[in-house]
């Protein structure tokens, strides 16, 4: 059961204690003080658990708030996407350099004739026609069972 801290049930619980008989001046001015003591020792509690209430309230939207700005960090170093063309593109590779790269692709490109003026590789074409390379490995494998023939019997 809930105690009645009130003043009028802490008059009424001390004169229950005093047999039913009237309070005296005395004793009415110590339960008035007892209230008082009881009512200031409530607030200052009900102060704390308010203020406790806000900082934990404050607390956890500051650490939904950094979750949530983690989050989208994380999101955009994900979608970050690097092309080719980017200044940046091939920095972190440790065993073929930019430098290496250059060095290759304009090895390619002098080594396909008739490539396109771009520097996109996929797209590099050469003026050999299809039957001069089926010509080539033709003769390549003519000279190969030539020589791994086996004998006749």
């Amino acid at each position: 059961m809930k105690e009645d801290y009130s003043l009028a049930g802490m008059m009424k619980a001390m004169r229950a204690a005093n047999g039913g008989k009237q309070l005296s001046a005395k004793q009415e001015a110590l339960v008035e003080a007892m209230h008082n003591e009881i009512a200031e020792k409530q607030k200052a509690h009900d102060d704390y658990v308010a203020d406790a209430e806000e900082r934990d309230r404050e607390a956890a939207l500051d650490a939904a708030f950094e979750r949530m700005k983690e989050k989208v960090q994380q999101e955009a170093r994900a979608s970050k996407r690097v092309s080719p063309s980017d200044p940046d593109f091939g920095n972190q590779n440790k065993l073929f350099t930019r430098a290496e790269a250059d060095t290759a692709k304009a090895r390619l490109k002098a080594h396909f004739q008739g490539a396109h003026d771009n520097d996109n590789l996929d797209s590099m074409q050469t003026n050999v026609k299809p039957t001069t390379i089926y010509r080539r490995v033709y003769d390549i494998l003519v000279k190969v069972i030539k020589k791994f023939k086996p004998p006749m019997r």
